[in-house]
């Protein structure tokens, strides 16, 4: 048996890269890199449509179009909001075109029969811009910017949960668990998840990483335990194979 106090388990490689691996870290990785994923995809999505609109209004055909519609109801002579979907109708080329969305960056009322210029690609009419002026792109990224301050957050518990593994393998006891029940989880698809009992009076049931050969309940494995770290067993022979 370890002695807690005076004999800690040195930190090696092994240890340090299987910590990561753990329930109780991957969660918080995993999420981490979830909203750095999501992040990355509204910034790219951002860009492009801010892209899209700065060469349009650098080389699109201007029209002028006019609103006939907002929300979907024909406008008679009630004002609406700026950011209202509105449907608007304009002529290229003798050929009359039908457009609806919202007219990004204004700020005045939208008035029924207004007339308001757009630049639309001469190739493709249908995709066009109302605005009048480059769109800030700091502005169009505040969406993918604001969810990015969990990142350090998520990163933070990701490291607290480390230590806290760390800790059971260099202070934690060895000792026996017996296999109740054996299960999978979408965090560790390739290995198992076994709910282990201690031998003797606790009868807490423990969630532990498999990543060995596989196994069912009824069999026992040898564990890591540390009494001062509540809920944490580990699989002793991801971390001791090679002692």
């Amino acid at each position: 048996m370890n002695d807690e106090s005076n004999n800690p388990r040195a930190l090696d490689r092994l240890a340090s890269r299987r910590a990561w691996g753990e329930l109780s870290v991957r969660r918080w990785w995993l999420a981490a890199a979830a909203v750095l994923a999501v992040c990355l995809y509204i910034a790219l999505t951002q860009w492009t449509q801010w892209r899209q609109e700065v060469d349009l209004l650098r080389s699109g055909t201007p029209v002028s179009a006019t609103v006939l519609e907002g929300n979907n109801r024909r406008l008679t002579s009630q004002r609406i909001e700026p950011t209202t979907p509105v449907k608007m109708q304009f002529t290229l080329d003798a050929k009359t075109f039908l457009v609806e969305g919202v007219l990004a960056g204004r700020e005045q009322f939208i008035t029924p029969q207004e007339q308001v210029t757009l630049h639309v690609r001469a190739d493709n009419p249908n995709v066009w811009t109302g605005r009048q002026s480059d769109p800030a792109l700091a502005g169009m990224l505040t969406g993918a910017l604001l969810p990015l301050g969990l990142f350090p957050l998520l990163l933070g518990a990701a490291w607290l949960a480390r230590r806290r593994v760390l800790g059971v393998y260099q202070l934690g006891q060895k000792r026996q668990a017996v296999i109740v029940r054996v299960s999978r989880s979408p965090l560790a698809p390739r290995s198992q998840v076994l709910g282990l009992r201690l031998q003797g009076t606790d009868n807490r049931l423990y969630p532990v990483l498999w990543r060995g050969p596989m196994r069912a309940a009824g069999q026992t494995i040898d564990v890591l335990h540390k009494p001062q770290t509540p809920g944490l067993l580990l699989a002793a022979g991801d971390y001791l194979s090679d002692k």
